[in-house]
């Protein structure tokens, strides 16, 4: 905050222009000193890596549940309300190499080899989308990525009550 006090009265001795560019680089600098120190931003990393959906794929998920519900959104939101997950214990057992993209998830994954497929498909997507920012390639394989689509699209008609549960309490960490 002393950079910010100090970035203050530099800019009552300038000019009106060059005082409105000296007080967003002092707000700027001080902002980036603060986020530099707090463990905010890795936290919120950390959190977000988790989500191995995004809001498209959160809306088939629970219309997947709604649908293993006999149609009810009351009881698929009341499974979700309700704690019907255990809280893991124990590190992951490995079943399915996307294993490791959830290995942070306070809930044990429930058996379902739908889900492992899901989890090994996006995983397959991840390590494309790796390999190609490490390759410095902008451009991606637009057929790779809709065949991607697809076979996700395919486990996660097939995935059970349970899976979604757990695929939909993780999105919402």
């Amino acid at each position: 905050l002393d950079m910010m006090f100090r970035g203050f009265e530099t800019i009552n001795s300038s000019t009106e222009c060059d005082s409105s560019a000296r007080l967003l680089d002092s707000i700027t600098t001080t902002l980036t000193n603060i986020l530099e120190r707090e463990t905010l931003l890795p936290n919120v990393q950390r959190i977000q890596l988790l989500d191995v959906i995004d809001g498209d794929g959160a809306v088939k998920i629970y219309q997947r549940l709604v649908n293993l519900c006999m149609g009810s959104q009351n009881d698929a939101d009341e499974l979700l309300d309700g704690e019907s997950l255990c809280i893991r214990e124990v590190s992951r057992s490995g079943d399915c190499e996307g294993d490791r993209l959830l290995a942070s998830s306070p809930y044990e994954m429930p058996k379902c080899d739908h889900l492992c497929n899901f989890l090994d498909e996006v995983h397959r997507c991840h390590a494309y989308f790796r390999e190609k920012e490490r390759d410095g390639c902008i451009e991606s394989d637009r057929v790779f990525i809709n065949e991607c689509y697809e076979r996700c699209n395919e486990c996660l008609d097939q995935i059970s009550k349970d899976a979604c549960i757990y695929l939909l309490k993780n999105w919402l960490l």
